[in-house]
């Protein structure tokens, strides 16, 4: 007699997860997804301003790493019929205390106003800040440009550097 044994029942396996599981295994897909968009890479974006005959723009880091070197470029630009003179310009510096070697050319005064001299009309000016990232976190803060005039051009600056 050659009887086989019964079949054994189907049954669906399903995975047990825990509530602390079902939440962080999204996540934990997330990262890897985030950083092959880009998000954990370095950024930049331009930010700009006009006063009077003076455009202001900024080049800004927006995201970086720790122990990261970038930069920060900035053009000022006449796009008047008239010479601006006596354009200076200040790096906010709460900003800039927040990263470690920084070097701003043209040489900064004492207290952190950079002459930028006389512009001509249809000329440009640039001002760049070298900025190694030595604090994680987001960093606020505003770069100002003026001319003897009275003219002001005020560009708000946003870093963020990741661990």
């Amino acid at each position: 007699m050659s009887e086989r044994p019964a079949q054994p029942p189907l049954l669906r396996a399903r995975p047990r997860l825990t509530r602390a599981q079902r939440l962080g295994l999204p996540l934990i897909l997330l990262i890897p997804l985030l950083a092959l968009a880009g998000f954990f890479g370095e950024g930049r974006s331009a930010a700009d301003a006009i006063a009077g005959d003076m455009h202001v723009v900024a080049n800004v880091p927006t995201r970086f790493r720790y122990r990261q070197r970038m930069t920060l470029d900035v053009a000022v630009t006449n796009v008047g019929r008239r010479a601006l003179d006596s354009v200076r310009a200040y790096i906010d510096s709460a900003y800039l205390a927040r990263f470690s070697d920084v070097l701003v050319e043209p040489t900064p005064s004492a207290s952190g106003v950079v002459a930028l001299g006389s512009i001509p009309p249809g000329q440009s000016v640039w001002l760049r800040a070298t900025l190694d990232g030595d604090r994680s976190g987001s960093i606020h803060g505003q770069l100002l440009v003026w001319t003897a005039r009275g003219d002001s051009a005020r560009v708000p600056l946003t870093s963020v550097v990741f661990p």
